[in-house]
């Protein structure tokens, strides 16, 4: 029985909640991050204040307030939880999948759109950051969105503006949800093609002018009111955050220009082992796909333009994967038996052997996080994807290799959600150690640690934390008469338990004898 467009859809709709959503909130914050955007949201709401976010009650105007906002709306209806932090960048992931799909699809078919979702919501970078509290994926959004609806409206020689407006939107929501570059990325990408297809004429179909001014409106807005509310400091502050970081003025994460080249090849795994393959379906002579180059170009605009910066984080190549993904959908849909998919097959066979050999006689890892016989399930799993695809392509049933490809990474994927992720969150110190702290802390309570962990011990133990303290700078608080908890590496804190009296107890010890959680509250006998 073959379903209808409609039921594959659905299906796909499924399967991409199923991927974004499963054991979403099982895991606690555990990237600095993602406790930061979560806090802010937290505060915010409790505040009521919307538009002057604060962190640990300090401003915190480095970037627009979309996702805190967004956070807020689910901690309202959901709680103040892990699930309701990473919702918002949950639908984002399914969303850009869509978005990927409906591309894929107009340039190759159904088929071609389907692999394509399927593709890009089970890369690392697709999966891992869709389901971490990050604007990272608002920003994604609203790129892919705007080229995607650039590309469709070309096509179509912008006979409507539905197109256009959704160009701009897009691109306002990117500019909103992160930052300019949610602007700057789709016009240099459209620009850049329409320049190389020699159709420059077609720029000043985009409405610029008032494209800009639909853009620009959400965040000029905002900063003007959070600029008479906290004065021309929040403008510096937000200007220096975003220009100060391209230009290197600021230099948060200076990197070398080849950063990135290293980055991208991780970002798309497991998908990049496929890149000869899909290079060579492009490069074909007879019956190439189409769009090659608008993929192409879509692709290099952000990884030459962050590769340019000197402040790069690897996150920012979240914006590169979906005409990555694209393009290897499209390539699996237009697989041909032939040379290239017999390399990959006895590359696959190399693969599989090699990881079947590894699990036989080398020493099994152990590893403080997951256990043993989980890690080697998962494996399996990606020793049958690898056979599979290996016989397969060696027969030279490309459909049947591309179908088995799919299905063996989104099994792998969800084996990994479902047995990896639990065992890490077993061993999650900061939300096991703020959980403990909230049972005994009161409000008069001194809360301090010795890192850069104060936005998550915050969140978890729903209390204000002291800056960050050098065992030095402990020493000398223990003589107050309040009680105090202090959060830090066993190393650092044991001289400071054994200099002090009277004596401090231990009210928590990660499993692994990291991390500690001191007082000097006897919460024995409370």
């Amino acid at each position: 029985m073959t379903l209808s467009p409609i039921g594959t859809r659905t299906l796909l709709v499924v399967l991409l909640v199923l991927i974004f959503g499963l054991h979403l909130g099982g895991v606690g914050l555990f990237m600095k991050d993602e406790a930061r955007y979560a806090q802010t949201a937290r505060e915010m709401r409790r505040s009521g204040d919307f538009l002057v976010p604060t962190l640990m009650g300090e401003p915190r105007l480095k970037k627009p307030p979309l996702l805190y906002w967004l956070i807020a709306a689910g901690q309202a209806t959901i709680g103040e939880n892990e699930f309701s932090a990473r919702l918002p960048t949950a639908i984002c992931g399914v969303l850009i999948s869509l978005l990927v799909f409906a591309v894929a699809r107009r340039l190759a078919g159904e088929a071609a759109g389907l692999y394509a979702a399927v593709v890009y919501a089970t890369t690392a970078f697709g999966l891992g950051m869709g389901r971490l509290a990050h604007p990272e994926s608002l920003l994604s959004l609203g790129v892919t969105g705007a080229v995607v609806c650039f590309y469709l409206g070309w096509r179509e020689g912008f006979g409507r503006r539905r197109p256009i407006i959704l160009f701009w939107l897009f691109a306002g929501l990117g500019f909103f949800g992160k930052g300019p570059h949610g602007i700057l990325l789709p016009l240099i990408t459209a620009g850049i093609f329409l320049l190389v297809r020699r159709d420059p004429r077609a720029l000043g179909r985009l409405m610029i002018g008032r494209g800009l001014l639909i853009a620009l409106f959400p965040v000029v807005a905002w900063g003007g009111i959070t600029l008479l509310i906290a004065g021309p400091d929040a403008g510096r502050l937000w200007i220096d955050e975003t220009i100060g970081r391209i230009s290197g003025r600021m230099n948060f994460h200076p990197e070398p220009v080849w950063f990135f080249g290293k980055i991208l090849p991780a970002a798309l795994a497991p998908w990049t082992l496929f890149l000869p393959l899909v290079i060579a379906v492009y490069r074909r002579k007879t019956d190439p796909p189409a769009g090659g180059l608008f993929l192409l170009i879509w692709a290099a605009v952000p990884f030459v333009f962050f590769s340019l910066a000197v402040n790069k984080v690897a996150a920012y190549m979240l914006t590169a994967i979906p005409p990555l993904a694209a393009a290897t959908g499209i390539a699996l849909s237009r697989l041909t038996a032939g040379r290239a998919l017999r390399l990959t097959g006895w590359c696959f066979a190399g693969l599989s052997a090699a990881l079947a050999g590894a699990i036989a006689y080398a020493p099994v890892p152990k590893l403080p996080v997951f256990p043993a016989g989980a890690l080697i399930t998962v494996v399996m799993v990606l020793i049958a994807l690898f056979v599979f695809g290996a016989a397969t392509a060696l027969a030279g049933r490309p459909r049947l290799f591309a179908t088995g490809s799919i299905v063996g990474v989104v099994l792998f994927m969800v084996t990994g959600i479902c047995l990896l992720l639990p065992s890490f969150e077993a061993t999650h110190s900061l939300k096991t150690a703020g959980t403990r702290i909230h049972e005994y802390i009161g409000r008069e309570d001194l809360l301090s640690n010795t890192g850069t962990k104060r936005a998550g011990l915050w969140w978890y133990a729903d209390h204000e934390v002291d800056r960050e303290k050098t065992v030095g700078n402990l020493y000398e608080i223990w003589n107050d008469r309040r009680r105090i908890f202090a959060y830090g590496r066993i190393r650092d804190l044991a001289a400071l338990m054994e200099r002090v009296e009277p004596r401090l107890w231990t009210l928590w010890t990660d499993p692994q004898e990291r991390y500690v959680v001191i007082t000097n509250f006897d919460f024995a006998v409370r």
